[in-house]
């Protein structure tokens, strides 16, 4: 345990941890030829400890955590069911009894897959835009999905490249845990350097500032 502590980087109790909530399967060993031999811990736990710790960064709840870590083991399934498990799991979580009829209307509209919960996600945020007095119009939300569907097939290309469902959906989930912050990070610094570009070609007009003094007045 003590070479998983510390390529994995995280404390030997939260290893325990881990162990204790089923979330990390036990090490190998010992066997009947070394009785006293540690635990061999091998490159699956180390990804399984790295995975989990990406998803309690992102505030998920243990139960959720094990949903998405069941999607991964749940090596029969093929990919898009295994997908749909795992990414049902990560936060939002909303009301599943609150109908997104608008979301569904935009989405079918765009030609996109209709899912449930990422439906409802797209109708609260598009509710709580409206009600900070900032709405997106449908065709607003359009063009953000063709915008984000580029960079979804960039992703996904990615995605196929992994082989298997497990590492598929393996690659899926910590995408979305860690890369749409990346995505709200580009989004932000385009705004400033937007704002840049505006501010160097806008020049005031300062000819009223310093009027000239008039020779026939001295």
């Amino acid at each position: 345990m003590s070479e998983l502590v510390d390529r994995a980087g995280v404390p030997r109790a939260t290893i325990k941890f881990y162990l204790r909530e089923g979330l990390l399967t036990p090490g190998v060993g010992p066997t009947p030829d070394a009785p006293t031999a540690a635990a061999d811990y091998t490159e699956d736990h180390l990804e399984r400890v790295q995975l989990i710790r990406a998803l309690t960064g992102a505030s998920l709840p243990i139960g959720r955590i094990r949903t998405v870590l069941d999607a991964l083991d749940a090596t029969s399934e093929t990919l898009y069911p295994a997908m749909g498990r795992a990414l049902r799991a990560l936060p939002p979580y909303l009301d599943e009894s609150d109908e997104p009829l608008r979301a569904l209307r935009i989405l079918q509209r765009s030609g996109q897959t209709v899912d449930g919960p990422a439906a409802r996600q797209l109708e609260h945020a598009l509710r709580a835009a409206d009600a900070a007095g900032v709405p997106l119009s449908d065709d607003d939300v359009v063009n953000y999905a063709r915008a984000v569907r580029v960079i979804a097939e960039g992703e996904w290309a990615r995605v196929a490249e992994q082989g298997d469902p497990r590492s598929a959906v393996r690659f899926a989930v910590l995408g979305t845990v860690l890369y749409e912050p990346v995505i709200a990070a580009l989004r932000r610094l385009a705004h400033q350097d937007l704002a840049r570009a505006d501010s160097l070609h806008s020049t005031p007009d300062t000819t009223s500032e310093n009027p000239t003094t008039d020779s026939s007045d001295t």
